[in-house]
């Protein structure tokens, strides 16, 4: 009878930004108001805000108790009266925009609302969901900047949560959104993980947790979209390839040991040995005593081997996992001769151009380098002390030459300073221009010998070495 009564509860979506919304923020003003507000109201001169600017928190509440009504009657029926009411109304409110009206809930800056708009979508059948939601849903995936403000993790991790659904679904719904959504649905979710896997959590376990949980999901998507095979193509292309290493490694440095893996090598973007590869080289090259490495190379031997990824649990393998899947290789002969049976065409052509491509790459080459007794840390540790002893030796050297070109300029002038006597060549004695050499035979071959009277003369008598031989 109270159902009947409320007419399906679909009068309550009137006061979700719809014709009664305003009644309802007027009401909500009235509570706390002084006389002055309470005059404005009554004369109908209130400015109701956008939903992007909606504040106030009276009706966030009375938003949030409307949708918990709703999200009652929103699950799928089971068998009983009361199913049969909670059918008649879903369906009644499905056909009054429900979703949408939901949806366009999620510009509220509120965060308990958003939560709650989402688990409340998240109980209805994917059926309801239309075409322009879905657009809807990507674009609040797109439109959130700030990934750790709030409770934003929690957010999008149900939204990527809903897409999944949507993929998954074999029915009318999914093929629309698979030919129409999915694609660029796949470049914003990747966008958000690379986001995501940058945030530095260490020392809060909770948002450390928000944001393995929104890893989590997004990773659940993608494998999703993986078992897809007219999806595949999406999932390799530059920009997606180009960050997968990064991711890794990332995963490697800011997530806890102990908590569950992301695991993005286990999708289809995963099963190219060339993304796989990059893993083990470079700037992002993983360390080979962490488990991110272990994930790497049995991944890289399972798409070699032929490993199908359409068995598999519904979450990642875990490390403990992927150690027993190798402990069967070892022990069953022909384990691989029947795992090749199960793969598609898809998988089958695909591991044919990995292998040519890791052959081309050096695939064997780049494990053995990445598995080298130095380990990686060790050689970027190496490597900084070795540019940090040459950095410190070219500071030295260039010290020093300043040292010895302040010691050249100043001998340099002190040379200056010192005034020289003129040196006059033989070849320019003033005169009638005879040589040195030859004013100086001339000298002697005229010199008479006399003696000064004043004694000044500088010999008395002729020396011996100033009489010239004629023989």
């Amino acid at each position: 009878k109270v159902i009947d009564d409320l007419q399906l509860l679909v009068p309550l979506l009137e006061f979700l930004n719809g014709a009664r919304f305003r009644d309802l923020y007027k009401r909500a003003l009235r509570h706390g108001a002084d006389q002055k507000m309470l005059v404005e109201i009554d004369a109908d001169n209130i400015e109701v805000p956008p939903l992007t600017h909606l504040s106030n928190e009276r009706v966030c509440e009375a938003f949030l108790a409307i949708i918990g009504l709703m999200a009652l009657f929103a699950e799928a029926p089971k068998n009983g009266e009361m199913d049969t009411y909670r059918e008649q109304v879903s369906e009644a409110m499905s056909k009054s925009n429900r979703e949408q009206i939901l949806l366009r809930l999620l510009l509220v800056p509120n965060d308990n609302l958003k939560l709650k708009v989402m688990e409340c979508i998240l109980r209805t059948t994917v059926d309801q969901i239309e075409p322009e939601e879905m657009g809807m849903i990507i674009k609040t995936i797109s439109d959130t900047r700030n990934i750790g403000e709030g409770r934003a993790e929690e957010v999008l991790a149900l939204l990527v949560q809903q897409l999944g659904r949507l993929v998954r679904d074999q029915d009318k719904t999914g093929m629309e959104f698979r030919r129409t959504y999915a694609q660029i649905a796949i470049a914003e979710v990747y966008e958000v993980l690379c986001k995501n896997a940058q945030r530095n959590t260490h020392g809060s376990e909770s948002e450390e947790q928000q944001k393995l949980d929104l890893s989590v999901a997004i990773v659940d998507f993608l494998r999703s979209c993986s078992s897809i095979p007219s999806l595949r193509v999406h999932m390799r292309n530059r920009d997606i390839n180009k960050r997968f290493a990064e991711v890794l490694k990332l995963e490697e440095e800011l997530h806890s040991a102990k908590v569950r893996d992301v695991a993005l090598e286990q999708t289809w973007i995963g099963r190219s040995l060339s993304n796989l590869l990059e893993c083990l080289k470079g700037k992002y090259a993983l360390d080979p005593s962490k488990k991110v490495m272990i994930r790497v190379l049995s991944r890289i031997a399972d798409v070699l081997e032929g490993h199908t990824d359409s068995i598999r649990p519904d979450q990642t393998y875990t490390l403990d996992q992927i150690a027993e899947k190798e402990l069967r290789m070892w022990k069953h002969k022909r384990h691989l001769l029947r795992l090749h049976g199960f793969m598609d065409d898809d998988e089958r052509t695909d591991r044919a151009d990995q292998a040519k491509l890791f052959m081309s790459l050096g695939g064997i080459g780049v494990i053995r380098e990445a598995l080298s007794t130095l380990s990686i840390r060790d050689r970027a540790r190496k490597m900084e002390n070795d540019f940090s002893k040459a950095s410190s030796t070219i500071i030295q050297i260039e010290q020093h030459g300043e040292k010895l070109k302040l010691k050249m300029e100043a001998e340099e002038q002190a040379k200056r300073a010192v005034v020289e006597p003129e040196q006059i060549p033989d070849e320019e004695v003033a005169g009638d221009g005879l040589s040195g050499r030859q004013a100086l035979m001339r000298a002697i071959q005229t010199y008479e010998e006399t003696n000064e009277n004043h004694g000044s003369a500088l010999f008395s008598v002729r020396p011996d070495v100033f009489y010239k031989s004629e023989e």
